[in-house]
Order: C-alpha cells, then sequence, then structure tokens
C-alpha cells in the first residue's frame, strides 16, 4: 500500500553532498528512496515543478511505497525525510505539508 505526500522538495546542491543534475518531478521517472526515522522506502515523484535544479526548492507531490509492516508510520503534517539516492546518499529534505490516501494534482 501507497501513501501519497505533498510536500516542499529541497535539492542539496553538489556541495552538500547533492545531485549535480536537475531532476523533471512531472514526468514520474525519478525513483529515489527516503528515509524517517531509520526507515527506508521507495518514492516516486509525480508531480511538481518542470524542472528541479541542485540548490532548488519546489511543492511536489511523492508516492511512497509501503509493504505494509508500519514501514511509512509516523509519516505527518511536518515530518522531515531525507531523501536518498545510490548507496544511501542523502541529496535532498522533504517536508511534508499533508499525507493524502490518493494522489492529487498541485
Amino acid at each position: 500500500m501507497s501513501i501519497f505526500v505533498e510536500a516542499m522538495f529541497l535539492l542539496l546542491p553538489p556541495d552538500a553532498g547533492g545531485r549535480e543534475a536537475p531532476i523533471a518531478p512531472r514526468d514520474g521517472s525519478y525513483r529515489p528512496f527516503a528515509r524517517h526515522g531509520g526507515r527506508v522506502v521507495r518514492a516516486r515523484l509525480f508531480e511538481g515543478p518542470p524542472r528541479l535544479g541542485p540548490g532548488e526548492e519546489g511543492r511536489v507531490m511523492i508516492e511512497l511505497e509501503s509493504d505494509g509492516a508500519g514501514d511509512t508510520e509516523g509519516i505527518g503534517r511536518g515530518a522531515e525525510l531525507q531523501i536518498l539516492e545510490h548507496g544511501e546518499r542523502v541529496v535532498g529534505l522533504l517536508t511534508v505539508l499533508r499525507v493524502c490516501r490518493s494522489p492529487v494534482s498541485v
């Protein structure tokens, strides 16, 4: 079961360990991992600005995939999640604005 989260997403700049290349949240192909409270889940951005570059912040919708074992427990308004890529490298920060039971557009 997945949950859908509206959030502010800060993509860290390269000098802070972040990405060097921008992402395109709207095309749905960016699939990092998200860490909250020691739990790591797969994520998929599917709505937001057309382009988000290193050091930029934008409002996004993100799907957090859950295996039903409580791995998305405690994720609510104000929660902060780390966005991870290869080798658990932190490339972004996500601040939850609201949690939805089904996807919505922002």
